[in-house]
């Protein structure tokens, strides 16, 4: 007989589970196997209508990244607000909630919707400074440098340089090549050079399979942007 685990144990089990779906979802969505993103939440779907609140905001946070990942974008945007929505319960260190953020803003930004791009944004640009965190302030300037690309591309490029700074700081090599990937689209629009960043970029999607991004830059190296 199983031995069962202790109250907090069982908390802390509960909550990685929760997760699964929302990280599957990003890796698989990210390399392109969007077959296998929706077995996976399939397996997972009972967690859609979870009394667990958590669960809930964890699937959804997983599905709206599926939906993006299949180019279903306004499907992508509401999933990707309702899990955002529970920052109100778990605040804005939760990794579902700081996912479905990002996934928002992706979402309207694909749409052509700068206005509700700019409406998410301005939930995190409002937090004081003990009320946010590294990974939020990163990505808010990636998503504000996507807003300023076509009118002020010099603020754009300001902005994608102190993103890739901040993920530098955290550690986090996928964002920060997929900011690199962003840059480097701004700058070759505007006839700069952007083979560093290409080049650095493309080592990290290599090392980590990301075959959409992999194609993006492949784009980008022929002089098509995305």
């Amino acid at each position: 007989m199983c031995a069962q685990l202790p109250i907090d144990d069982w908390a802390n089990f509960r909550q990685a589970f929760a997760t699964m779906p929302l990280v599957e979802a990003t890796v698989l969505g990210h390399r392109g196997e969007v077959d296998r993103v929706r077995g996976m939440l399939a397996r997972f779907e009972d967690m859609s209508s979870s009394g667990d609140e958590q669960e809930r905001s964890a699937y959804r946070s997983g599905l709206a990244r599926f939906h993006l990942a299949s180019g279903n974008l306004e499907e992508a945007l509401a999933a990707a607000e309702d899990a955002f929505a529970s920052y109100a319960h778990f605040g804005f260190g939760s990794e579902f909630v700081k996912e479905a953020f990002v996934t928002a803003v992706e979402a309207a930004l694909q749409l052509g919707d700068r206005g509700k791009a700019a409406d998410v944004l301005a939930v995190v640009d409002a937090l004081p400074p003990g009320g946010t965190n590294l990974f939020l302030d990163a990505q808010s300037s990636r998503f504000h440098a996507h807003l300023e690309a076509d009118d002020e591309p010099a603020e754009a490029d300001r902005l994608f340089r102190r993103s890739a700074a901040c993920f530098r700081v955290l550690g986090a090599p996928f964002p920060l090549a997929v900011v690199e990937t962003e840059h480097a689209e701004l700058l070759l629009a505007g006839g700069g050079d952007a083979s560093e960043l290409v080049a650095e970029a493309a080592t990290v999607f290599e090392r980590l399979g990301a075959q959409l991004w992999l194609e993006r830059l492949a784009r980008l190296r022929t002089g098509v942007t995305a």
